[in-house]
């Protein structure tokens, strides 16, 4: 019986190990282009179709057999019912096509690749399944022999497992076909069937066998021989005399059994042995284990809170209190840094709040880093909102770990979107201002240029908040109790400034008019610090911090206006990264070069020129960010029209 608990899950796995990894299909060099390529595929597994043409050439694209249109052109899909599937996702070289959980109604079939409509080869998926079969004989499961008497009537069950109808079952004994069943069903799901054949044992049965075949599935079978006790009569009693091979059989269907069941008992006792030897006599001291560092200090009166109010939670805009036990954290967003960031909602009795963003810091923080983010909550609660930064919707501060409530934005960072800008994606399209001008060229800078300005005014307004909206917050007799266990200098905001070094378009979200909102900003006072902890080697926002920050660890405003140009670079260059290097020393070198970056296609001359004063070596030789979105409103308003000679430029329009 364990036996054949074992060889079923055995089975079992090496069928989804096949039904989910990744199929590759790719066109023999020795089969011309019209020929078809059989592409066995796994129920919902995802295969990859690689075409013998370059991705970097033109007019490609992927052809669906019973669609009228490609569904895809280049690596832009034109077809809204197979947008999961993935253009240029397989290879590195060539054009591929990535097609994800195949089932039979929809993904399977022939997919045709062409260049320039010259077809370049063609792909027939084809779902096939490995059935789990069994013979079950006086309901044990697993049979492999059948044991009976001259003249008895069996009756044997074959389990059909993880296949996909329609089916054909059909059952023969000594290679002689007996009895044949046909299974329906849903062919977009997997199925089981069980079917039961009844004989009358003979002596000249010698194996019996159940398979099966169907469209989508691998031609199985199993099998089981069929032996017959002979029996003889001693003084009118009839003694059943089994043959050697049931003899040994009946042995081991005995003893291998109570070896294991002794083998599982023994170990057992063992490790019981050892645990009881392991545990301290009711004299010894129990070592308390280590908590984890984010919950450390939660036994430690580090704020002078009363105890009925350390679980208060404070939404900004609303007069109920509610409780920590309130807030429900879902889903644990992807990122890397100092923060860590869950998908949450507030649930009470009578109701279930919007989704918010709960951001705190990480496992390994420190106490002075948990003093400087409570003081940071508190002092976000009193700035005023703005159209192009993200709303801070309330916070949690009154005990360890803090936590600082935002609003909740689903439509993606505008590196996410800068890609889709192109003439053949209706939804970016749709979002152009039908006042601009009619050229797709003018459209797409001025949209381009309309991101560039919200970031800029995102960022001069964190720089320049009004004193009268604010408050100071310093380290008062209430923060001071935080450092009474370490000899450290509190931090104190006497500044109600904030700073973003390095923007860059994965740190500027969108909301669902498209409008650009900045997030994971800091107070002017942490930043030093920040930046003092960046290994510059390996960050991947390199390329947009200024030279003398990842030189010297220096920052000013003056290296905001470094970065906005290199920002402003990435959203014309559609999202290309900049500088084209990967690490300190390349870019080192980058900074040789004048201009250090080339003039994107889409871009203005005059917003380039603006673009090139920023990137100057000399931090006091780059013009304010006040300046940079005086040119660019310009651009926008139509007041300052390009040079008719600039043939960089207006060529395009």
């Amino acid at each position: 019986m364990f036996q054949t608990i074992l060889l079923s899950a055995l089975a079992f796995v090496i069928q989804a190990s096949f039904q989910q990894g990744i199929k590759v299909c790719q066109k023999p060099s020795d089969v011309s282009n019209t020929s078809m390529v059989d592409c066995i595929s796994g129920f919902n597994q995802t295969v990859c179709l690689i075409c013998p043409a370059s991705k970097e050439s033109d007019a490609l694209q992927w052809n669906k057999d019973n669609e009228k249109r490609p569904i895809f052109r280049d690596k832009y899909s034109t077809n809204e019912q197979y947008r999961s599937l993935g253009v240029n996702e397989c290879h590195d070289d060539l054009y591929s096509l990535r097609v994800p959980n195949v089932d039979v109604i929809k993904k399977s079939g022939k997919y045709i690749c062409q260049q320039q409509g010259i077809t370049q080869a063609t792909f027939l998926i084809k779902i096939q399944v490995v059935p789990i079969m069994s013979l079950i004989h006086n309901t044990l499961e697993g049979r492999r022999q059948i044991i009976t008497g001259e003249g008895n009537r069996e009756s044997v069950q074959c389990r059909i497992s993880r296949v996909l109808p329609p089916i054909t079952q059909l059952w023969r004994v000594n290679g002689i076909d007996q009895k044949r069943e046909n299974f329906n069903g849903s062919t977009n799901s997997l199925q089981d069937f069980v079917s039961t054949f009844t004989f009358t044992s003979s002596s000249s049965y010698e194996k019996i066998i159940c398979s099966c075949t169907g469209q989508h599935i691998r031609y199985s079978e199993v099998s089981a021989e069929i032996l017959i006790i002979q029996t003889t009569t001693q003084k009118g009693v009839t003694v059943s005399t089994p043959s050697d091979t049931s003899l040994i059989l009946t042995v081991l269907l005995i003893v291998v059994p109570l070896m294991i069941l002794t083998i599982f008992i023994s170990t057992f006792i063992t490790c019981r042995r050892k645990r009881r030897n392991g545990r301290p006599r009711m004299n010894q001291r129990i070592p308390l284990p280590e908590p984890p560092i984010a919950t450390k200090f939660l036994d430690i009166p580090i704020y002078d809170c009363p105890l009925d109010k350390q679980d208060f939670v404070y939404i900004y805009g609303e007069s109920v209190v509610y409780h920590r036990s309130d807030v429900k954290l879902t889903e644990r967003l992807p990122g890397s840094g100092r923060m860590q960031r869950w998908r949450a909602y507030l649930e009470t009795k009578s109701t279930k709040g919007p989704f918010f963003i709960a951001s705190t810091l990480r496992d390994d923080s420190t106490r002075d880093d948990w003093c400087e983010l409570r003081l940071f909550a508190e002092y976000l609660k009193n700035i005023p909102k703005h159209l192009n930064t993200v709303d801070v919707v309330g916070c949690d501060t009154n005990q360890i770990p803090h936590y600082i409530y935002t609003e909740n934005i689903t439509y993606g960072t505008l590196r996410d979107f800068l890609p889709k800008l192109t003439e053949e994606d209706p939804y970016s399209q749709s979002i152009y201002r039908q006042q601009y001008a009619t050229s797709p060229m003018l459209e797409k800078s001025k949209q381009l240029a309309k991101f560039s300005l919200e970031v800029i005014s995102g960022l001069i307004f964190l720089d320049s908040i009004d004193e009268a909206h604010s408050v100071t917050l310093t380290c008062s007799r209430q923060f001071n109790a935080c450092y009474k266990f370490d000899s450290l200098v509190a931090p104190s905001f006497t500044s109600t400034k904030c700073d973003h070094p390095a923007i860059c378009a994965t740190k500027v979200l969108l909301n669902e008019n498209v409008t650009c909102k900045l997030y994971d900003f800091n107070a002017c006072s942490s930043t030093k610090k920040l930046l003092s902890a960046v290994d510059f080697k390996t960050s991947p926002q390199l390329q947009w911090f200024a030279p003398e920050t990842f030189l010297k660890q220096a920052y000013s405003r003056a290296s905001d206006s470094w970065s906005t140009a290199v920002f402003m670079w990435e959203v014309f260059s559609l999202g290309i990264t900049p500088f084209n290097c990967a690490g300190l020393p390349e870019m080192k070198s980058k900074l040789e070069d004048v201009p250090p970056l080339c003039q994107p296609k889409l871009c203005p001359e005059h917003l380039f020129s603006e673009m090139t004063s920023c990137l100057q070596i000399h931090p006091e030789n780059r013009p304010s960010l006040n300046m940079v979105k005086g040119k660019i409103t310009d651009f926008i308003e139509g007041k300052q029209e390009d040079n008719e000679d600039d043939e960089n430029y207006s060529r395009y329009i």
